[in-house]
């Protein structure tokens, strides 16, 4: 006898898991959204001991009373990430809102805030250098903020984005700012084990430069990224990719001998987005906001749920499905039809 299931009826959760589980891998196939999670997770595992343990490294390696410490670090944090998270999204436009310059950025990111901070840690010898040190490395590792909730969004299909972010954003937490405070303070106690006092409280400039050189492997891993980046699938509408291409040709035309569309928007020309060179400057104007809502509005963070909703403002509503998935089109059949 022929039985039919109820559409209508709740699914089991061996059927949730196995669809999960199913959606998760289709994330995980996205090499550039692999590469940026991974970066990610070594680069939260640093910024998490700074919170966590910065303040009383700072306290006892400058024999420093009260809370002060806890004060300045505060400052310096709160300062440096609203200015870096800022100044990420408007280097993001200037360069060209691509995934190749996203991914760049986030390298040269670790990589210039790593040489500050491990000069704070290893060469200051008072709290003034060392706090002004720390807030150049701080202001520069906060300048990846809005370049990687871009690349987040962009690597993967519009399907896939919200379980994209989410699984960022567990991973960060579980495999990096909750376990690295406690690995890094288990580190300094083994550091400080029977040495007098004044030694072990400068053992602190150890323990927090070891764990600083997670910052170097999470910006080689972006600069890879940004290299696979440029054959990658770009998955925005073919009218946001067309935008993102009319600000590189308004730009090429200002600084004449650039690189033009092709050479830095090679997702956007193979996306068979219209030429908008010539559309007037009421298009012009389009693109240009349009542009810079795509990379500043990711500096709200990468579970942000502002950018993810960029594309309903688009007038296209043709959705960008996943091109492993051999029942649906890439972006170029998209924008084709």
């Amino acid at each position: 006898m022929f039985m039919c299931t109820d559409p209508a009826a709740p699914k089991s959760l061996k059927e949730i898991t196995a669809e999960f589980a199913s959606d998760a891998r289709k994330v995980a196939s996205h090499s550039v959204w692999l590469h940026m999670c991974s970066a990610y997770i070594l680069y939260t595992a640093v910024l998490g001991v700074y919170a966590f343990w910065g303040p009383k490294a700072g306290k006892l390696m400058y024999d420093m009373a009260g809370e002060s410490a806890d004060l300045v670090f505060g400052g310096v944090t709160v300062i440096t990430g609203v200015f870096g998270s800022l100044g990420g999204g408007l280097l993001l436009d200037k360069l060209g809102s691509t995934l190749a310059n996203a991914n760049l950025i986030c390298g040269l990111s670790n990589l210039v805030g790593l040489v500050f901070v491990l000069l704070s840690f290893l060469v200051a010898r008072s709290f003034a250098v060392f706090i002004a040190l720390f807030a150049i490395g701080e202001l520069a590792l906060f300048m990846m903020q809005a370049p990687v909730g871009a690349i987040g969004m962009w690597s993967v299909p519009a399907a896939l984005r919200p379980l994209a972010i989410s699984m960022v954003t567990v991973s960060i937490h579980l495999l990096g700012d909750v376990p690295s405070p406690p690995l890094v303070g288990a580190l300094q106690t083994a550091l400080e084990a029977r040495k007098p006092p004044e030694s072990a409280n400068q053992q602190w400039r150890v323990s927090m430069s070891i764990i600083s050189l997670l910052l170097l492997f999470s910006g080689l891993v972006f600069l890879r990224s940004s290299i696979l980046a440029r054959q990658a699938a770009d998955y925005r509408k073919p009218d946001e990719l067309a935008a993102v291409s009319a600000v590189a040709e308004q730009q090429g035309a200002k600084h004449k001998g650039g690189r033009g569309r092709s050479g830095k928007f090679h997702n956007s020309s193979q996306s068979g987005a219209p030429d908008l060179e010539h559309s007037g400057n009421s298009s012009a104007s389009f693109a240009s906001g349009s542009g810079r809502r795509l990379s500043i509005g990711a500096s709200m963070g990468v579970s942000g749920v502002g950018v993810s909703g960029i594309g309903d403002q688009m007038s296209d509503k043709q959705p960008l499905l996943d091109p492993q998935d051999p029942d649906s089109g890439s972006v170029s059949d998209a924008a084709a039809q």
